[in-house]
């Protein structure tokens, strides 16, 4: 979050319309969550106000697909987020194998529907 060749690489990025999938804190301090929803680790969302106050807090939510940028609440929802990339940049059933690979059962499957 501090360090800022990685803040301007992640905007560099987002500006070439690459999807953008990261922890909230660097994704505010680099300015990609201004105005959109986001969600985070339970407790870290007065730390993403503090740097963007205009960041959409969604508490409560796995992950949030706003289209280029992709947040998520910590590092099991980085399983469902990640599960629902392969689906969105792939397909669902590659998603499903992928799930079987690496035994990973929630239930229900949250990749399976937008959150």
């Amino acid at each position: 979050m501090r360090d800022e060749s990685h803040r301007g690489w992640l905007q560099e990025v987002a500006q070439r319309g690459a999807i953008v999938a990261s922890v909230c804190t660097v994704l505010a301090a680099a300015g990609l969550l201004h105005q959109r929803p986001f969600t985070t680790y339970h407790d870290t969302f007065d730390s993403v106000a503090a740097l963007d106050p205009k960041a959409q807090p969604c508490p409560g939510q796995r992950w949030i697909d706003d289209g280029q940028v992709i947040t998520d609440a910590g590092v099991f929802a980085g399983i469902d987020m990640a599960l629902h990339l392969v689906g969105r940049l792939a397909t669902a059933e590659r998603a499903r194998e992928v799930q079987d690979g690496i035994e990973y059962r929630p239930a229900p499957p949250t990749w399976a529907s937008r959150s």
